[in-house]
């Protein structure tokens, strides 16, 4: 009985022990400077991990388990609060988003997807947008006062040509009838299935308009030989 009791008046003293050892190395690794607690340079700090890899490293935890981030938040009633999570999926995301009493996904604003880098702007996670063509999708639009389209393909300019080949209008006026939209522009259906190209877009607009302008520079020759033949006969009329 002696040495039973013994044995748990060890027991108690060695765990009061490794507290005391294990409180005093936590608290000689932190600096604190009253309500400020901050670690030295050689320290880095995991949450919800065991890797140390960066100076803050934080993984997902439940209730939801494929996030894991940081919500940055005012202590008072439905505030806002700014978040930077990622989203384990196989195409995971980073999210930057600010949320309204709210830390789950649904007021995601920002997402940057880890393949290829695609960033989407109010798409939320989950909607797929990172297509490979496309570096940024904004979901309801763009509001911008300049936009500045680089445009690598051969402008229209060579509607000028000597040898470009004009469409007689006979020719567009069937080509009209038959499809309802002109030559090289894409139809509505079209348009509706891929969206526009705004730079391929504008040059076939100019292409337009630079064959226009070949027509009226035809009709005026017409005119104008029409007119001179009309003031021939109208000369030889008053002989």
């Amino acid at each position: 009985m002696k040495n039973s009791k013994q044995q748990t008046a060890n027991s108690i003293l060695a765990l009061t022990l490794l507290f005391l050892c294990i409180s005093f190395n936590l608290k000689a690794q932190f600096i604190t400077n009253g309500n400020n607690v901050s670690l030295p340079p050689s320290m880095n700090l995991g949450l919800g991990t065991q890797s140390f890899g960066w100076r803050l490293q934080v993984s997902p935890q439940a209730p939801i388990p494929n996030w894991g981030g940081i919500l940055i938040q005012d202590n008072i009633p439905n505030a806002t609060a700014l978040k930077l999570a990622t989203y384990g999926q196989t195409n995971g995301s980073c999210i930057i988003s600010a949320v309204k009493n709210d830390d789950t996904h649904k007021g995601a604003t920002l997402t940057i997807n880890a393949e290829g880098g695609a960033v989407g702007i109010g798409t939320g996670v989950g909607v797929e947008y990172s297509n490979a063509d496309y570096r940024l999708y904004v979901l309801k639009g763009i509001r911008t006062e300049k936009v500045r389209v680089d445009y690598a393909s051969n402008w229209a300019d060579y509607v000028f040509a000597p040898n470009y080949k004009l469409r007689p209008l006979s020719e567009v006026e069937a080509f009209i009838q038959k499809n309802q939209h002109l030559p090289d522009v894409p139809s509505a259906k079209e348009i509706h299935e891929k969206g526009i190209d705004l730079g391929e877009m504008h040059k076939i607009q100019m292409q337009k308009i630079e064959e226009l302008t070949l027509y009226l520079l035809e009709m005026k020759k017409e005119n104008d030989s029409l007119k001179k033949r009309l003031e021939a006969l109208e000369s030889n009329s008053k002989k």
